[in-house]
């Protein structure tokens, strides 16, 4: 049997270094790629109310103007009436934790003498990593906060660019047109449309959400009498933004709480936060999110890990409108 020869052009081999070398310079450059398709989102939930105030004869840039500062006003309004009692709750908890966690892991212990033994001191080395954080980040509310968003220069960029684009309603498309070949350019204007209404969707649906998931708890905690109850609503409204497990992170710490009660409470709360995801799964989810990403459950999971591990909280935070773009992409190419 005679051997075959492959023959690679000189071009050939140029090509595939080509390819290697972008996808490197896209991994070096993950962090500014994850703040720029932040903004984007940002741009896109921007977009729907002041496309609506367009429609009734409002000139876009007024629209642009009064859409900001009405979100700017709602988070000032909101910060005042929240950050004085959350700071109190807060700086208490961060006083009180190493007390709570070695209450907590005495009860472990207690619970290991009618179990197979499984649980180790350093099983619990987490819990007081949380501790330490938790008090730093009570001492230092706005660096943490700074930290978060990447640093003053970041945060005003994405502003200023996401106001840029919902002024600018076909800049986006024009931008994306332009870096493409005359034959993609029909159908990249096509992508921009669908994946804006779906991510804009999804943005304005998880605010909403949030905020409803965030309020029936801290009306719950409070009937229930669970310290820090402001603490443990404003983290399970945010913990909304992560479908599926952010629910389930934010019961389970507000069971250990009220476990530090009594293991009765615990289980209220644990009822408690089961009627919420119930009333959120059958009567707001298909109310609010009728027209958002619509991906399968497991494909939402997986693009939130793979997120997290390319690019951590903010790959988290972005994973889900991601897929729903690639989700549209990859349907056209199932019509194909």
């Amino acid at each position: 049997m005679r051997g075959e020869t492959i023959n690679i052009s000189t071009s050939t081999i140029f090509r595939i270094v080509l390819v290697i070398l972008l996808f490197v310079f896209l991994y070096l450059i993950k962090n500014i790629l994850v703040l720029l398709f932040a903004t984007l989102i940002i741009a896109a939930a921007m977009s729907r109310p002041v496309s609506w105030m367009q429609k009734h004869k409002i000139p876009r840039i007024l629209g642009t103007i009064i859409a900001y500062i009405v979100v700017f006003l709602a988070f000032g309004l909101i910060l005042y009436l929240l950050l004085p009692p959350l700071a109190s709750e807060t700086k208490s908890l961060s006083e009180n934790l190493p007390t709570f966690l070695s209450q907590i892991q005495g009860w472990f212990m207690s619970v290991q003498k009618y179990i197979e033994p499984t649980y180790t001191n350093n099983d619990f080395q987490f819990l007081n990593q949380l501790s330490n954080r938790l008090a730093g980040a009570a001492t230092n509310i706005f660096g943490t906060t700074i930290i978060i968003f990447g640093g003053i220069f970041s945060f005003i960029s994405i502003l200023v660019v996401s106001i840029y684009l919902t002024f600018q309603e076909k800049a986006l498309k024009q931008f994306a047109v332009s870096m493409l070949p005359s034959q993609y350019q029909v159908y990249a204007t096509s992508i921009i449309d669908r994946s804006q209404v779906r991510v804009g969707a999804w943005v304005g649906g998880q605010v909403v959400l949030g905020v409803v998931v965030g309020v029936l708890a801290f009306i719950g905690l409070s009937i229930l009498h669970v310290k820090y109850a402001l603490v443990l609503a404003i983290l399970a409204g945010m913990l909304e933004i992560v479908p599926y497990i952010g629910p389930v992170i934010s019961a389970v710490i507000a069971a250990l709480f009220a476990l530090l009660e009594s293991p009765i409470l615990a289980v209220w709360v644990l009822i408690l936060f089961w009627v919420i995801q119930q009333a959120e799964n059958y009567l707001l989810v298909p109310q609010i999110m009728k027209k958002a990403v619509g991906l399968n459950p497991l494909v939402v999971i997986v693009a939130i890990m793979v997120g997290g591990e390319l690019a951590g909280f903010f790959g988290i935070l972005l994973s889900v409108p991601l897929a729903a773009v690639l989700a549209e992409v990859l349907k056209d190419l199932q019509k194909t």
